[in-house]
């Protein structure tokens, strides 16, 4: 089966994430309008945290996209002045009021 051909492609937002825009064209002749969006991985955390229970700490947030509430782990973006761990940290604290102790990188 043979790939669409790019007929044009830029990138039409570029802040923190990137949103790519291309203008396919499919064997059949069909062109179709495509959105791509991307997230710097090196760029946000999330929190796999234990209370002194070992019980897991997670979120309950409405998400619009979704159209109802979701549960989530704790975590967004790392600003620059930060590494994962001081990131992970922060979110933890900002979400869910939990400061954090022993912290680890997994992946």
């Amino acid at each position: 089966m043979k790939k669409p051909e790019s007929l044009s492609s830029n990138i039409v937002f570029d802040e923190f994430l990137k949103i790519k825009k291309e203008r396919l064209r499919f064997p059949s002749g069909y062109e179709h309008q495509h959105f791509t969006m991307s997230l710097p991985t090196e760029t946000s955390v999330s929190v796999i945290a234990l209370d002194q229970d070992e019980n897991l700490i997670i979120n309950l947030e409405y998400r619009h996209a979704a159209g109802q509430h979701v549960l989530s782990l704790p975590g967004g973006f790392i600003h620059d002045d930060e590494d994962a761990c001081g990131g992970g940290k922060r979110e933890l604290l900002e979400e869910t009021g939990y400061q954090a102790g022993h912290i680890e990188v997994i992946g």
